[in-house]
């Protein structure tokens, strides 16, 4: 009987680890880059918000991000190139209260990093402007929807004073002497 019951437990166990689908759950990151950068006051520069599946299949993103309204400025947000197709939010910026939202997905899940959107920034003064992440979901095409968003990287740019260009000195002509007859 004793036999019979260790038997029964091994199958048993063997069935459960052996033959029943596993479920794991990777992590997938949110990132913006470039992470630095140094410009002048006035200048205009892309970052581009990208998604790191870390071996997730994943299809769909949702986040907000904030930034320094006093040291940069959003010009413009762009989908041109971005892996996602459908949007449940479409992006969306405030540069009187600092923040950037979107929300988006794909009927074709991927496992690659992938490009969301461009965030066109604006400097504003000098100053360090910081731009980060203060909501993300990343879900999984697991039929599931699970959350496996797990970190995210903000960016640091650097802004200095506008340099004036100083003014060239103009040349005075030079005279031509005469020959007198």
């Amino acid at each position: 009987m004793k036999k019979s019951t260790h038997l029964i437990a091994t199958i048993f166990f063997v069935v459960i680890f052996v033959f029943l689908p596993r479920t794991y759950v990777e992590a997938a990151d949110l990132l913006l880059s470039p992470g630095t950068g140094s410009y002048s006051a006035g200048q205009t520069f892309t970052a581009t918000v990208r998604v790191v599946p870390s071996g997730d299949s994943v299809n769909a993103v949702e986040a907000a991000l904030t930034f320094d309204p006093s040291v940069l400025s959003v010009v413009s947000v762009s989908k041109d190139g971005s892996v996602f197709s459908l949007w449940t939010t479409e992006p969306a910026f405030s540069n009187s209260k600092g923040t950037i939202e979107f929300g988006g997905g794909s009927p074709t899940p991927f496992t690659n990093t992938s490009n969301i959107l461009n965030v066109t920034f604006r400097t504003v003064k000098e100053g360090a402007g910081a731009v980060s992440f203060s909501k993300g979901s990343v879900l999984a095409a697991d039929g599931k929807g699970t959350d496996v968003y797990k970190n995210s990287t903000g960016a640091t740019y650097t802004v200095a004073a506008a340099t004036t260009p100083s003014p060239t000195p103009t040349p005075s002509p030079t005279p031509t002497p005469t020959l007198s007859p």
